[in-house]
């Protein structure tokens, strides 16, 4: 929101210090201001809202959520900003021109002597520093273009390569904080017993003799999966099923197999429950009916049986716990047990949400992409500097992505909410720009260099202001906030080159609208002298004349 307000105040500052300009009225004036900020901070504004809100159109909840809320916030502040900002903009320019106190406004500030006009007029059109410095970069900038298609394709296989290698997966202990005991103790687990995976259940549904062929197979595919060897998946496995096959052969003399029917099953499950060596596996059976020792089992309602994943590590990677979850899945569900049969982990939170979360991801990024084409496209009315803004959007998210891989961040929840704000943040940086550059008249060069004048020190305050409000989180013990400052930190980084150093040579380079230049206000732009500009020096923004 901040960006936008320095968008308008940056404007205004241009209406009050051009001579045609200066002497209308505050209505005229605002108006104006609007006139050129209106549509820039209603580019971006429209253009996070449709991100947003197309991104809230995912199987992730947690994202959804972000989604929803991050676009009605947006709404929201652009609604205030030219509304409730430009009323209270106008309210202390009044105030100003009453020459009342800034803070005790009901004082009137005595002026000590009246200053000529042409003191007034030197005050009025002095340049500020950001501009100052703009209309020395402006011409360097184009010069040094070479250097800047340089840098930007570094970044660019920088960020490809490191695009190309993160890696996706959800770390549980990065959701404690560091220096907690639990997280020393996740830490601790995974060196000294690696081999210690995660455990799930099989649960199934009602049992009946019937089904005691598909348990069999059920369970000899997982004991399967468990013998040490490449394809090892589980590391154990806790039924009911061998031990009670083997109480049969050994107390009862007979195979599961001459299980006749469900009387039959039920007397021999109840004397098994209650034998001394297998009276623990009672916790594994949910009855219709409290289990009495001397009578057949009750009726089955549900059964449980536990595994434990023995990969790798104790935190493996998501190309080998995804596998083995489907296949784990798949040998329960082919089974036949009963209508009712899957597994549940505690785990598979995450790993569903991993199986997704690329896929969301990058779904998300592309409809946001097409949100913001669109929205450039309607409002700045150029198919040239449309393409430009996506390419410097597309430009600092592969460039983010890429180091945050260097950076030890992976692509996980918390990552990807904030790659999917960083979309929103990046246009920004570009759309201005480009709408300053739309907006002025002359060759383009020197329209660009009327564009970073204008609104190339509010673009820059903008991201230096961001930058500041997240700069106290690197010390943070949670990661959630220190991904924050990563992803923050690194698009206003990427996002202010793209948008004040390589837009800036793109559109140097763009013949859109007026080509004709004026020499002579080419030849004075580069002998401003800088501080003590007079009206009709430099390089004039033509979108504030009458």
């Amino acid at each position: 929101g901040i960006d936008d307000m320095f968008v308008i105040m940056e404007c205004w500052y241009n209406m009050v210090s051009e001579p045609n300009t200066a002497t209308l009225s505050l209505p005229e004036k605002m108006g104006r201001t609007l006139q050129h900020a209106g549509v820039s901070i209603t580019v971006t504004s429209v253009t996070d809202v449709l991100a947003f809100a197309l991104g809230s159109y995912t199987l992730m909840p947690g994202l959804q959520a972000f989604c929803v809320s991050a676009a009605i916030s947006i709404a929201f502040i652009y609604l205030l900003q030219v509304s409730w900002f430009v009323a209270w903009l106008a309210l202390d320019q009044q105030r100003v021109e009453a020459q009342r106190h800034g803070i005790f406004f009901w004082k009137t500030v005595e002026v000590v002597k009246e200053a000529s006009k042409n003191e007034k007029d030197e005050e009025v059109h002095k340049a500020s520093l950001g501009k100052q410095v703009m209309e020395v970069y402006g011409p360097r900038l184009a010069n040094s273009w070479f250097l800047v298609i340089v840098v930007t394709f570094c970044f660019l296989g920088f960020g490809l390569y490191g695009s190309a290698s993160i890696e996706q997966r959800f770390q549980p202990q990065s959701m404690v904080p560091s220096d907690s005991y639990f997280y020393a103790w996740i830490e601790l687990q995974g060196e000294h017993f690696p081999a210690y995976g995660y455990f799930a259940w099989v649960i199934t549904g009602p049992l009946h003799w019937t089904a005691l062929a598909g348990m069999e197979g059920m369970v000899r595919e997982l004991q399967e999966v468990a013998k040490p060897g490449p394809g090892r998946i589980l590391s154990t496995i806790e039924s009911w099923w061998p031990p009670f096959k083997t109480f049969l052969e050994l107390k009862k003399n007979m195979s599961w197999t001459e299980i006749q029917d469900d009387d039959m099953f039920h007397s021999l499950l109840g004397d098994f429950l209650f034998s001394v060596e297998h009276a623990h596996h009672q916790a594994s059976f949910r009855f219709s009916a409290p289990l009495q020792c001397g009578d057949p089992a009750p009726p089955i309602i549900a059964t449980q049986q536990k595994l434990y994943y023995g990969m790798s590590s104790s935190n493996p990677s998501p190309a080998e716990y995804l596998p083995a979850k489907l296949t784990v899945d798949h040998i329960v569900d082919q089974s036949n047990v009963s209508l009712v049969a899957f597994v549940l982990a505690p785990i598979y939170q995450a790993w569903e949400t991993d199986a997704i979360i690329a896929t969301e991801l990058w779904r998300n990024i592309g409809m946001a992409m097409i949100a913001v084409g669109c929205v450039s496209l309607l409002f700045l009315g150029s198919i040239k500097l449309c393409l430009m803004v996506m390419v410097c959007v597309i430009l600092t998210l592969v460039d983010l992505v890429g180091t945050l891989h260097f950076w030890g961040v992976n692509i996980d929840v918390v990552s990807c909410v904030n790659v999917v704000l960083a979309i929103g943040l990046s246009v920004d940086y570009s759309v201005h720009i480009a709408n300053a550059f739309k907006s002025s008249k002359g060759s383009a060069r020197c329209r660009t260099q009327a564009a970073l004048t204008s609104l190339g020190p509010a673009v820059f305050n903008g991201g230096v202001t961001t930058l500041l409000a997240v700069i106290v989180l690197p010390g943070s013990k949670s990661h959630i906030l220190v991904t924050f400052f990563k992803v923050f930190g690194l698009t206003v980084m990427y996002g202010l080159f793209h948008g004040l150093v390589l837009l800036p040579v793109l559109l140097g380079w763009c013949q859109e609208g007026e080509d004709e230049e004026d020499p002579t206000s080419a030849t004075a732009a580069q002998h401003v002298e800088l501080g003590s500009r007079k009206p009709g020096d430099g390089i004039v923004n033509e979108s504030y004349r009458p």
